[in-house]
C-alpha cells in the first residue's frame, strides 16, 4: 500500500519537528475525500485533547487521515510507548507518520499502519 501527501504538508509537519528537537511533537492530520491536507497540533497526547481536535476536524468536513509525531533521538519506527500514550482505539484506523529528528542532515518521515498491535510499514510518497 502506498499513500501521498503533498511537499507542502510534508515540509509543515518536518518544520514543526524542527521547532521542537529536543522534545516530541504530535498532532493530527485532517482529510477532504482522502486527500490530506490540515494539520492540527495536540499540546499534549491525552484522549480529551484528541477527541477535541477530531471534533474541530469533522466540523471542516475532513476525515481523521493520520496521527503525526516525532522521535528526536530514536528512529521513524513506532514504539510500544506511541501505541499506548496515544489512546487511539475508539477512533478510525489513522495512518501514523513518524518523524525521526536522529539523522545527521536529513529528516526522516515513515508511514504506519496499525494492524492490532503491530505496526506495518506503508510507503510514502510526497
Amino acid at each position: 500500500m502506498t499513500i501521498r501527501i503533498t511537499r507542502p504538508l510534508a515540509t509543515h509537519l518536518l518544520t514543526l519537528a524542527q521547532q521542537s528537537s529536543t522534545q516530541p511533537i504530535c498532532g493530527l492530520v485532517g482529510a477532504q475525500h482522502a486527500h490530506p491536507r490540515t494539520v492540527y497540533p495536540l499540546n499534549t497526547a491525552q484522549s480529551d485533547d484528541i477527541q477535541t481536535t477530531v471534533t474541530s476536524l469533522q466540523q471542516q468536513n475532513e476525515t481523521l487521515f493520520a496521527v503525526y509525531y516525532s522521535h528526536p533521538q530514536q528512529a521513524a519506527i513506532p514504539s510500544v510507548q506511541d501505541i499506548t500514550q496515544l489512546q487511539l482505539d475508539n477512533l478510525s484506523n489513522p495512518y501514523y507518520l513518524v518523524i525521526s529528528l536522529n539523522i545527521k542532515g536529513v529528516l526522516e518521515m515513515r508511514a504506519w499502519q496499525r494492524v492490532g498491535q503491530e505496526f506495518d510499514e506503508v510507503e510514502l510518497t510526497v
